[in-house]
């Protein structure tokens, strides 16, 4: 049997669902290219005879951006150049290719392919400068630039802008009645395929009575096209109905989203899904009618039906955003759990441990949290000797704020599975779980948590190679009698070890520090732990009761909250304490209105459970310089890289502002710190634009020393290099800086 190799597209241009593929790699199928160029073919005979709003163009190799993604982590995904361990497997894969046996072992990765996002800024560039100046009414070009906007929800330009242009140069002809205005089959479909596109656009925007007037026109035009001498009378029937079906469609849609104003619509609606779907039980499906199915099956009370439908669609496209919504939406409602318990039961075993661990993945994904917590539960009873299953359980309850809770998942992990080993066997569950067993597991309750004076821990960082930690017990090496180094070993470790790893990182963020991403957390807790300057630790369960405890000010941020995580800085003379309030992995962005992703609900959660009229120091923003501005201006979200960082900056701001209203913080906001070599320009410039809305604003203040970062006079911006730490974070010595500016805005007690 051939080795199995999943590859998904996702196309950010267009409308149109996401397509997965089983490749199964035959001696003819050796290399990346050829992989990516079988799979180009496969798409484009699939499109053409699975339908859907028009002739796709075809794919090509060169077209495309390659990640690896393991798991179905979505968050997790690495370009294919940057995946060592994909590239050895397809190399090993190459040595091999004249064995007649399938001796490569089966791959653990999954390769997503996008069309390549430099390409959107240059194609649009092109149209606007040499296509459109010249032939203004050209229909390629007047659809190419309506599928940008529309990519980018902006369906009201894409539909005022260019489809109504493309529609009125190039249909005018067909209105009036002539026999066929068309140059051929294309030029026809073209057109077709614009009148779908006006319709789909309306009802994403809620304009449904304009989309059912774009629906009308495109039909009789689809109707008069395809027969006697029309246009597209000699095109494939494929083709045709599948026109036919995304309008009715469409259609259907627009109708059941007017029921509430004229009722009978609803049955319309009902009776065009039921052509589209004249048996369920088929193997073949619209998926696209049989998710709007489901969510009338769900409004109509008959909850169990839509679920099974949503499930059924979501085999089809597992990938897909909004099947993967509309799955949180059923599931993680009240009741939803038990409903998902009776459509996939439980049995214990493997296959429905996957199940639930690839369901818990999208909710988690989706902001249905105590959903995915349940079904990361369920994960577990069926594999429990599953690295990878532990790890996201206590994921999901670390976003849900729950650290106790996480700490206790991967404990009692550690304990059925004493012998599971990771680096060749160097270190086993059974040794973690000892240390956490003699430091008290992490129960603030136990007496053993609160450290005896007669034992002091101790960590040295050692810089040399890529930097490890030697632990200290009482003034002797601790532990193993090995250093815990953060280079890669020299043998690749598998999925599992990994994932195993993984899990002894988490423990570090979770356990005691309470400063909460697996190797790069561990790596950097490390070096913090062994900077002893201004260091006090967290309170013991003494101190946390004592009224004389240190008054505190929040630090609510991502990563870089680690670096001012429980040290002490003077306000107003004062000892103060810096207590972190950690948001792995938000940006800015993900705090949009209508956002679900997880890091959003997670921000949340954290700042609810912080006391209320607290003193807040916000730290975000380095992600979105880092990964998202960029290439939302290369998707044309943004003509600009000033435009994106304004929306973006808007988003944080009202969602500052919606949080000071409701907990009654008195907010600081700490510039974005400018660590990486690569981004520190664009951090420059988004603090610059930053400080300036901020200081508009009356429900924040700026702490204003981002200038003391950077070296005095450079005219390249350099980072001071005394406040460099490990590449990626800023040292503790930068606190003298935040110390002043918060001295210079805060007067500490006194609102």
């Amino acid at each position: 049997m051939g080795t199995k190799l999943f590859v998904h597209l996702e196309d950010p241009a267009a409308a149109a669902a996401a397509l997965s593929m089983r490749l199964t790699l035959t001696p003819a199928l050796v290399t990346l290219d050829d992989v990516l160029r079988a799979f180009c073919a496969l798409h484009t005979r699939k499109s053409h005879s699975a339908g859907g709003t028009g002739t796709p163009s075809p794919l090509a190799p060169d077209d495309l951006e390659v990640f690896t993604e393991r798991e179905h982590e979505s968050g997790q995904r690495v370009s294919f150049e940057a995946d060592k361990r994909a590239q050895r497997w397809f190399a090993r894969r190459q040595r091999t290719a004249d064995d007649e046996a399938d001796t490569v072992e089966q791959c653990d990765f999954e390769l997503v392919v996008q069309l390549e996002q430099r390409k959107l800024r240059a194609a649009k560039t092109l149209f606007e400068t040499l296509v459109l100046p010249i032939d203004p009414e050209n229909p390629h070009a007047l659809l190419a630039m309506g599928d940008i906007h529309a990519a980018n929800q902006r369906y009201d330009v894409a539909v005022a802008q260019w489809y109504s242009k493309c529609w009125a140069a190039h249909s005018a002809g067909a209105r009036d009645g002539d026999q066929s205005p068309f140059r051929d089959a294309a030029h026809a479909q073209l057109v077709v395929d614009c009148g779908l596109k006006i319709a789909h656009c309306e009802v994403q925007r809620g304009c449904y009575r304009e989309a059912l007037g774009a629906i009308e026109q495109t039909q009789q035009l689809l109707q008069r096209e395809s027969s006697g001498a029309g246009a597209l009378a000699s095109s494939p029937s494929a083709e045709r109905t599948a026109a036919a079906a995304r309008a009715d469609f469409l259609q259907a849609q627009a109708s059941y989203a007017l029921r509430a104003v004229s009722p009978e619509l609803q049955d319309a609606a009902v009776g065009l899904l039921m052509q589209l779907l004249p048996d369920l039980q088929s193997p073949s499906l619209n998926l696209d009618a049989l998710l709007l199915y489901s969510t009338i099956a769900f409004d109509c009370g008959k909850r169990s039906d839509a679920l099974h439908m949503v499930l059924r669609v979501l085999v089809g496209r597992p990938d897909d955003k909004a099947v993967r919504q509309h799955l949180a939406a059923f599931v993680g409602g009240s009741g939803g759990m038990e409903l998902l318990v009776q459509a996939v039961p439980p049995d214990g075993g493997p296959s429905s441990a996957a199940a639930y661990a690839f369901i818990g993945t999208i909710l988690k994904d989706c902001g249905a949290l105590e959903a995915s917590v349940a079904c990361f539960e369920y994960a577990q009873r069926g594999n429990p000797a599953s690295p990878a299953y532990a790890l996201n359980h206590a994921h999901v309850l670390e976003v849900c704020n729950e650290s106790e809770r996480a700490l206790a998942v991967l404990e009692s992990f550690f304990r059925r599975n004493p012998t599971l080993a990771t680096g060749g066997g160097q270190l086993t569950s059974r040794e973690v779980l000892a240390v956490l067993e003699t430091d008290g597991g992490g129960d603030p309750k136990s007496a053993a948590a609160q450290p005896s004076s007669a034992e002091e821990w101790r960590i040295k960082w050692c810089s040399s190679g890529s930097g490890y930690a030697n632990v200290f017990l009482n003034g002797a090496m601790g532990g193993h009698p090995r250093t815990t180094s953060k280079a890669a070993t020299l043998s690749p470790l598998e999925q599992d070890e990994l994932d195993l790893l993984a899990c002894f990182f988490t423990v570090v963020k979770l356990h005691r520090t309470a400063i909460r991403n697996e190797q790069a957390y561990y790596s950097c807790i490390a070096q913090l732990l062994s900077v002893s300057d201004r260091f006090v630790g967290p309170p013991t369960l003494a101190k946390a009761a004592s009224e004389s405890e240190t008054p505190a000010i929040f630090v609510c941020g991502d990563s870089h909250t680690l670096a001012t995580a429980w040290r002490e800085i003077r306000v107003r003379g004062e000892p103060v304490v810096l207590r972190p309030a950690l948001v792995t992995g938000l940006k800015h962005w993900h705090l949009r209105k209508h956002a679900v992703f997880y890091p959003k609900a997670n921000f949340w959660r954290v700042l609810g459970n912080l006391p209320p009229r607290s003193t807040v120091v916000f730290l975000f923003g380095e992600i979105d310089c880092r990964e998202g501005i960029l290439l939302a201006v290369e998707k044309c979200t943004y003509e600009s890289v000033e435009e994106g960082m304004a929306a973006t900056i808007q988003i944080f701001m009202e969602a500052l502002k919606d949080a000071v209203r409701r907990f009654g913080f008195e907010a600081l906001v700490h510039p974005v710190v400018p660590v990486l070599n690569e981004t520190r320009a664009l951090v420059v410039q988004y603090n610059r634009i930053f400080k300036q809305r901020v200081d508009e604003s009356a429900f924040c203040s700026w702490l204003d020393f981002s200038d003391d970062l950077l070296e005095p006079g450079s005219s390249r911006e350099q980072l001071r290099p005394e406040f460099a730490l490990d590449g990626t974070h800023l040292h503790p010595r930068y606190l003298t800086s935040l110390e002043r500016a918060v001295n210079e805005r805060l007067e500490f007690g006194h609102r």
